[in-house]
């Protein structure tokens, strides 16, 4: 029986993970630059920055919630942001080395948020959100296809007693 390899979509999908991963590690980094900070006066600026009025409404109610922000809150983010980030690099090397744990990690970590984006395409309904979901479903699909078809292989290639 001749072995299916799966070596290139697996590094396919590392390397997307990898890519997850770096843009998490910056952002958390990104957060953690604005700890300390007086997140109203940071954000009344980039309104002024972006040519908004900030006493339009909309300015606002996001200086409003930006006076709600706190160091603690960021601190939480940028912990929430970097432990996603180490997540994705450890995905990204286990299906890159072809491990089976990495599968199932990836399928998992693909797998828990289709709920959230049928919700979301449910509530408002856009062509992004549907290409979004659309190609984490056939991620989902592609890896449970690898993860079956590695374990029918290795059964085959078992020696039985």
């Amino acid at each position: 029986m001749k072995k299916k390899n799966h070596k290139t979509g697996l590094r396919t999908v590392a390397l997307f993970e990898a890519t997850k991963g770096t843009f998490g590690l910056a952002g958390s980094l990104g957060l953690l630059h604005f700890e300390h900070e007086n997140i109203r006066e940071v954000t009344m600026h980039a309104l002024r920055h972006l040519g908004l009025n900030p006493g339009a409404e909309y300015s606002q109610v996001l200086l409003h919630a930006a006076s709600g922000i706190t160091d603690k809150n960021i601190l939480m983010l940028a912990i929430g942001a970097m432990t996603y980030s180490v997540l994705r690099f450890i995905e990204a090397y286990g299906l890159w080395r072809q491990r089976t744990w990495a599968e199932w990690l990836a399928i998992i970590s693909s797998a828990i948020y289709l709920p959230y984006e049928f919700y979301e395409i449910a509530r408002h309904n856009s062509w992004i959100k549907i290409a979004i979901t659309t190609g984490n479903i056939l991620l989902v699909i592609y890896l449970l296809y690898v993860y079956v078809t590695n374990t029918r292989q290795k059964r085959n290639l078992t020696p039985e007693t």
